[in-house]
């Protein structure tokens, strides 16, 4: 899997505000031919890890809103879930999914309830607990086009292959399944911190990481950084240290 999400890109007359930003989207949803050829060679490092054999297999999805794109090779353990705005890539398997629900719609389905998103969406399930009480390995990435919002999480017990870096050049941030393929675009591509969810600002590549699995790597850093992660897209990550550094100290 390989995950591609940009900067909104500013047209004439766009304020830089969540509302310019939002008017961009929906007026300009479609790509530029230079964000198209720009996806198109991040999205080819993909294909040319793989087999011949297997290069017709590879899923792409445009998500919209800019430069934001996903591939992907459908499995039993891995698949999108779409409704409107929402996209969401799961990876993995839930062990104790409560609906009978497809994992990645079960996904979709708790990120409206947390986020208050589309009608019945309250926003009273707070994502922390939602989190803490899956079972398995499990890996997702959602983009949400109508806010221009990107939230990826991943297993406490870091079973399930989640890597990520930011680019300077398109002041964006990718994720995938393998680090190999992130470092031709990311000079800071890193594993995903077990336990944790970042969740971009709104319309931004910017955004914050945070654990939520009390007794995962990512809680033990968090307490001694005192402060939430802070990710940059225009300088390197600044991640919560990985489990051989918590116990180095």
């Amino acid at each position: 899997m390989l995950s591609v999400f940009c900067k909104p890109r500013e047209l004439p007359g766009s304020p830089l505000s969540p509302v310019g930003a939002k008017r961009r989207l929906l007026e300009h949803s479609s790509l530029i031919p230079e964000e198209e050829e720009y996806l198109q060679q991040v999205l080819d490092s993909l294909y040319t890890s793989l087999p011949g054999r297997q290069h017709a297999y590879v899923t792409e999805h445009y998500l919209g809103g800019g430069a934001n794109a996903i591939a992907y090779i459908e499995s039993l353990t891995q698949g999108m879930a779409s409704d409107g705005d929402v996209s969401v890539f799961f990876k993995g398997t839930l062990e104790d999914n409560p609906e009978e629900l497809e994992d990645a719609q079960f996904i979709l389905q708790e990120y409206k309830r947390c986020f208050d998103v589309g009608p019945g969406g309250g926003g009273e399930t707070p994502v922390m607990d939602v989190l803490a009480q899956l079972r398995g390995p499990w890996a997702f990435v959602v983009y949400d086009r109508s806010h221009g919002r990107i939230v990826a999480a991943r297993d406490a017990a870091g079973e399930e292959p989640l890597c990520w870096g930011t680019t300077l050049l398109s002041e964006g941030v990718l994720f995938s399944s393998d680090k190999a393929l992130l470092e031709g675009e990311c000079a800071d591509a890193d594993d995903f911190p077990p336990g944790a969810i970042y969740v971009s600002e709104d319309f931004s590549t910017v955004g914050q990481i945070t654990s939520y699995a009390a007794d995962s790597a990512a809680a033990a850093a968090a307490a001694q950084q005192e402060a939430l992660c802070r990710v940059e897209s225009s300088s390197d990550l600044r991640k919560v240290p990985s489990v051989g550094q918590i116990e180095a100290n």
